[in-house]
């Protein structure tokens, strides 16, 4: 399959290839719409680690994200990152090797940054695409 993503994904933007396929479109999608769908690209150079941080800046809001990465397995774990330096990082998902979409959520209760870590262990360079959105709490 990762050889049909890279090739699809050539032609078609990845927020439109089907999940099954490797890409970040889910049938009957209620937490991304047509006009936040837009995904990011970031390089995965060989033997490379790469960061994605998410800014929380407005406590008791929920975070919702997709990664999906172009050219085989990688490791990739989440953490949310207090603003305070005196709190403790919260591990959303250890450390796994991963090929296939994510989807992910967390609350925050406190300020700080979801931070999602891909490490490409290979020799080939990988691609990751994601996109994120932050819904707000109604007080």
């Amino acid at each position: 399959m990762p050889n049909c993503l890279a090739c699809l994904s050539r032609y078609i933007r990845i927020h439109e290839i089907l999940i099954q396929y490797g890409g970040l479109k889910r049938e009957n999608d209620f937490e991304f719409s047509v006009s936040d769908c837009k995904a990011s690209e970031i390089l995965l150079k060989p033997g490379s680690t790469e960061t994605i941080g998410i800014p929380a800046v407005d406590v008791e809001s929920t975070f919702i994200w997709d990664v999906t990465i172009v050219g085989g397995e990688v490791s990739y774990k989440e953490d949310f990152v207090p603003e305070d330096e005196t709190c403790y990082t919260i591990i959303i998902q250890k450390d796994k090797k991963v090929s296939s979409p994510i989807r992910n959520a967390f609350k925050n209760t406190e300020a700080g940054k979801v931070v999602l870590t891909i490490k490409n262990s290979s020799s080939k360079k990988k691609r990751a695409f994601y996109r994120h959105k932050i819904k707000k709490s109604a007080i």
